[in-house]
């Protein structure tokens, strides 16, 4: 797929993790220690594996704070997207940008969609600054 050139693969952290749920359940020490193997360890096997640089992340679950921001940018991640479900705005963060999943059964279709609202957007944009 990679080598197609049409597909982009790149971290989605070592095994998808709820963070949320293991701060609670660590020491800090221990978490902190976890999100480092998460957000290294991801980016080192998928480079060695599949060649390339990997610096983009999708957060598992959408779960992140400015602590774990943070910790990604020191992994070497330079964009991360959120689960937010709208377009991409200037206001949005680097580290938190929108997406939306594509998961059911109708999903070239819900894309279709997208893809067409986000033209007609694009054209209003342009024609009427």
């Amino acid at each position: 797929m990679k080598d197609s050139g049409f597909v982009d693969i790149q971290s989605h952290t070592y095994w998808h993790p709820n963070f949320k749920k293991k701060k609670n359940d660590l020491s800090a020490q221990e978490y902190e220690n976890f999100v480092h193997r998460q957000l290294f360890k991801s980016r080192e096997v998928l480079q060695q594996k599949l060649g390339g640089t990997v610096d983009m992340l999708a957060w598992p679950f959408g779960i992140y704070d400015d602590e774990l921001i943070n910790d990604a940018r020191q992994a070497g991640y330079i964009v991360a997207f959120s689960m937010a479900r709208h377009p991409v705005t200037r206001s949005d963060s680097m580290m938190a940008l929108p997406r939306y999943l594509m998961i059911n059964p109708v999903q070239g279709i819900v894309f279709e969609k997208l893809l067409a609202e986000s033209s007609l957007s694009r054209e209003k944009r342009e024609n009427h600054p």
